[in-house]
């Protein structure tokens, strides 16, 4: 028991085309089959997909670049089934456009100054530590396809800041924040490929270096020991024995203010936290 005969059906086979905003195109197309079984057939549905003269998955289409994707079968007889194959092919993926967007991303961060520059101030001059404010960074992000995963090559970069000019940036001002690949196949099914996405943040206005005020429980005397290290007083209170359990605001080579009060002579230093990479490296644009 099984299939009796198998005949190309009407229509014979349908076809499309598509292109999207890029212009690649991808392509389909449909061919029908009509099977007749033997009376009784055990899974006749089974039976009409799988007979010998009905395309299989992953034949192609003529010469075309594509290949059959799916089947069906429905009964419209009681012995006679009709089976539709399916097609689909697509241009070469790694010739496809990249894929660009950008967005913003906000975070909440301590500052010191106001939106003028000027210090953060109580009215007695004493400077205000704890004030916050929400910063909005542009955030590009690149999709594309690639041949290959680049897991090891791209590793370094992330969270890795710009060491040199990139897409216009001054050194330390873009961050790599995201760099993911997902495995893909052709709609042709030939060829396997990455579909990779880079993510990279940028701060114009400041930079991606930590800012910290230089400042310390203890100050330099300005004396060398025998030991070949500075010499270091701990900082008092009111000039008593009791040691200042609060850090003191230091001059850049680690001395006291002459004036702590005073915090025009305050000291501030950037801090490289992220390494440096040169993104351009990364071949996006």
């Amino acid at each position: 028991m099984g299939v009796v005969n198998v005949q190309q059906g009407w229509p014979n086979s349908a076809g499309q085309v598509k292109a999207d905003q890029q212009g690649n195109q991808s392509w389909g197309f449909t061919t029908f089959y009509t099977v007749l079984l033997e009376a009784n057939t055990a899974n006749p549905e089974q039976e009409a997909l799988f007979a010998s003269d009905i395309p299989a998955i992953g034949d192609y289409y003529g010469t075309s670049n594509a290949q059959c994707v799916g089947k069906s079968a429905k009964a419209i007889g009681p012995l006679l089934y009709e089976v539709t194959c399916e097609y689909a092919g697509q241009d070469n993926p790694l010739y496809a456009y990249y894929e660009k967007s950008w967005s913003f991303a906000k975070s909440t961060e301590p500052i010191d100054r106001d939106a003028a520059g000027n210090a953060i101030l109580n009215p007695n001059g004493e400077r205000i530590t704890g004030v916050v404010k929400e910063i909005s960074d542009l955030v590009y992000c690149v999709s594309r396809n690639v041949t290959q995963d680049q897991f090891d090559a791209h590793r370094a970069y992330m969270d890795a800041v710009n060491s040199v000019t990139f897409m216009g940036y001054a050194a330390k001002k873009a961050r790599v924040v995201e760099i993911s690949a997902t495995r893909q196949i052709s709609g042709a099914g030939r060829d396997w490929y990455w579909r990779e996405t880079i993510r990279i943040q940028f701060r114009p206005r400041d930079d991606w270096r930590q800012r910290v005020l230089v400042e310390g429980h203890q100050y330099w005397t300005g004396r060398m020991l025998s030991t070949g290290r500075r010499e270091l007083l701990p900082f008092r209170l009111g000039g008593g024995l009791e040691i200042d359990p609060k850090p003191h605001p230091l001059a850049a080579d680690g001395r006291r203010l002459v004036d702590e009060a005073d915090v025009a002579t305050h000291v501030w230093q950037y801090k490289d936290i992220y390494p440096a990479m040169n993104l351009n490296q990364l071949g996006i644009s």
